[in-house]
């Protein structure tokens, strides 16, 4: 099995481990709550940042970093190491926070430019690794599809929030500042790492993507 380096965790994501000896001891943010009992897989409900922002989501697709003197985005069915994460897309619901989240938990939607007419879709975001602050398989399972709730002419799916996951948010919105700089230092350290190693051209990395409704199966 591969095994995450304690050194590599500390150059990574030295950021979130702070956190987590002085914050929440509670949460795997070292490394990001996968490993190989707990792999990272479509389904996964996480905690992402975006744009200064702390989001739920669902994990869609994943992929790992090839090999070679050309870096590879390879797709996978799960990861099981941080280290091995390098993109991932993730359907957001609304920012951690907002006055919006009552008893149900929608999605961040957007409306489609053209036609005019079109009613508002989920938000796909494609992400780097970087922006992964915690997959909470093991501590607030993602809801289950008998769960979920179809609501609106646009058919987007919601689901019930629980005491769990209630205070799971409470602590990620208590902390958000933390988890923002926490972010934001591991991202900047990439860029660095990167400026010595083989360009990775990948434009897309941050942004929404129109695929369309969530469906309740």
């Amino acid at each position: 099995m591969f095994a995450v380096s304690q050194t590599d965790l500390k150059g990574k994501r030295k950021a979130f481990a702070a956190i987590e000896e002085h914050l929440l001891p509670s949460w795997p943010l070292a490394k990001a709550g996968i490993d190989a009992q707990t792999p990272l897989k479509p389904g996964s409900g996480v905690l992402v940042v975006h744009q200064n922002e702390v989001f739920y989501g669902l994990v869609v697709v994943l992929f790992e970093r090839g090999g070679g003197k050309t870096p590879t985005h390879n797709f996978v069915d799960w990861c099981i190491a941080i280290d091995r994460l390098s993109r991932f897309v993730v359907q957001v619901y609304v920012p951690l926070g907002s006055p919006s989240v009552a008893q149900f938990y929608s999605p961040w939607v957007i409306t489609p430019q053209y036609p005019s007419s079109a009613p508002p879709l989920a938000s796909y975001l494609f992400l780097q690794a970087e922006n992964l602050v915690l997959s909470l398989d093991t501590l607030c399972p993602a809801p289950t599809a008998q769960e979920f709730v179809t609501a609106g002419a646009n058919g987007l799916a919601m689901f019930p929030l629980n005491n769990n996951f209630r205070d799971i948010m409470s602590y990620a919105v208590m902390h958000g500042f933390q988890l923002r700089s926490a972010v934001q230092l591991t991202l900047e350290a990439s860029r660095k790492r990167k400026c010595l190693e083989p360009e990775d051209n990948d434009a897309s990395v941050g942004t929404t993507i129109q695929i369309g409704k969530r469906s309740k199966a």
